[in-house]
């Protein structure tokens, strides 16, 4: 989560702070849970827990929500592939 933070340019705790409806986009916190799932290899039980998260729907939904944003956005694409390479052991 600091990792993302400092690299997106938000305070950690717009990562762990859950918004919802239609206009309520969080890219930090759905790169977080991305990273999470797929750098961090954290099961989505454990990732719920650790977000606040009441299902694992959700967490497949961001993710969901990051890949397409990542293909329309050159600037978080970049973020993506930045983070996965600092924090792949």
């Amino acid at each position: 989560v600091t990792a993302v933070a400092q690299q997106m340019k938000v305070e950690e705790k717009s990562i762990y702070a859950s918004a919802r409806g239609r206009r309520s986009a969080n890219p930090a916190r759905w790169m977080a849970l991305f990273l999470s799932r797929e750098v961090g290899k954290h099961s989505l039980n454990d990732i719920c827990q650790a977000f606040g998260m009441t299902h694992i729907s959700g967490v497949a939904q961001a993710i969901k929500s990051l890949n397409m944003a990542v293909d329309d956005n050159k600037k978080l694409s970049k973020a993506k592939n930045i983070l996965i390479h600092d924090l792949t052991p």
